[in-house]
């Protein structure tokens, strides 16, 4: 009984030692199996949304779409039943031209009544034009409200019914005489349609062609020819006119000189006859007075000294260089 005894606890041990053993294995199986799963699940409830985009959360099950908070770029944990609806944060282009990879053909329309005929009502008209818009964050709610994720085309239908409005208030002169003036009222009409009807707004806007029909093309061709012929020609006459005024002033300027000379010959032949009388004046009245100097240091007058100068033509002449020498 005793030996029975003893060996009751170890057998009770060595099967709780068992039993806890294989609880172990099934727990370390349960965690190898459940770890991987767990991961999975967290792996799939993150989501990432670029810094270029922004982004509405959705419940897969309801179907309901968050429009209250818009996510920026960022790593979020929003759950495997939920997703991200992507909207672009940063400017889009829609560009209508024949460049295959536009967003559409060049928009054809027409212009307003041209102010020189009456009885048209406007000329058949292609335009090519890219622009961008942007969506802003407070924004991405609202245009997911009113066109879900089809707002790039509604935008450009809006766009192009704008552009047509504006169109048919110009006349054919104005889309090539007054491009940029046309361009800037197309870019506010867009701007508003956009804002008013999208919850956008235009950034840049820009008319790259503009094609008439091809008869009317050759009539502007034609016009704006003469109108070039006729400036050339009035530039002609001015330049004419510019020449013979440029001779007739040649002419006056040459009568002025000739008088200016007249006068200056005129004024300096006076001048030097002064300046001659002047000298002769004042070399008489240095002989003189040299004469009488003369005549004092010889002790007799003057016109002892003339008497003696004149009685004899020798004594006239030593006298006179003596004088000059003096």
């Amino acid at each position: 009984g005793g030996g029975g005894g003893g060996d009751d606890p170890l057998q009770f041990i060595g099967n709780l030692l068992g039993q806890v053993r294989c609880d172990t294995q099934t727990l370390v199986t349960i965690f190898a199996v459940a770890l991987p799963l767990l991961l999975y699940i967290i792996g799939i409830s993150i989501a990432t949304v670029e810094p270029t985009e922004w982004a509405l959360r959705e419940n897969l099950i309801t179907g309901k779409v968050n429009v209250n908070y818009t996510y920026e770029g960022g790593l979020y944990l929003i759950g495997f039943w939920n997703n991200f609806l992507k909207f672009p944060r940063q400017q889009v282009m829609i560009e209508l031209s024949s460049n295959p990879r536009g967003s559409a053909d060049p928009l054809q329309c027409r212009t307003g009544r041209d102010d020189m005929e009456e009885t048209t009502g406007g000329q058949p008209l292609s335009l090519s034009i890219h622009f961008m818009y942007k969506i802003d964050r407070e924004n991405v709610g609202k245009v997911y409200k009113r066109f879900g994720l089809k707002y790039h085309r509604r935008f450009m239908d809006f766009a192009m019914q704008a552009i047509s409005d504006v169109a048919q208030k110009h006349t054919p002169y104005q889309f090539w005489g007054q491009r940029e003036k046309v361009g800037l009222a197309m870019k506010a009409e867009v701007n508003d349609w956009l804002s008013r009807y999208g919850d956008a707004r235009v950034t840049t806007f820009q008319l790259t062609r503009i094609g008439f029909h091809p008869k009317f093309e050759r009539m502007i061709v034609d016009i704006q020819l003469q109108v070039q012929l006729y400036v050339t020609n009035e530039y002609r006459q001015q330049l004419v006119n510019v020449i013979k005024e440029i001779d007739v002033m040649e002419s006056e300027a040459h009568a002025k000189i000739l008088a200016i000379n007249a006068w200056a010959w005129g004024n300096s032949s006076v001048i030097q006859a002064n300046a001659t009388n002047t000298g002769f004046n004042i070399t008489q009245a240095a002989k003189a007075r040299y004469y009488r100097d003369f005549a004092d240091s010889l002790g007799i007058s003057s016109k002892q000294l003339v008497k003696v100068c004149a009685s004899s033509r020798r004594v006239l002449v030593v006298v006179h260089v003596v004088v000059e020498r003096w």
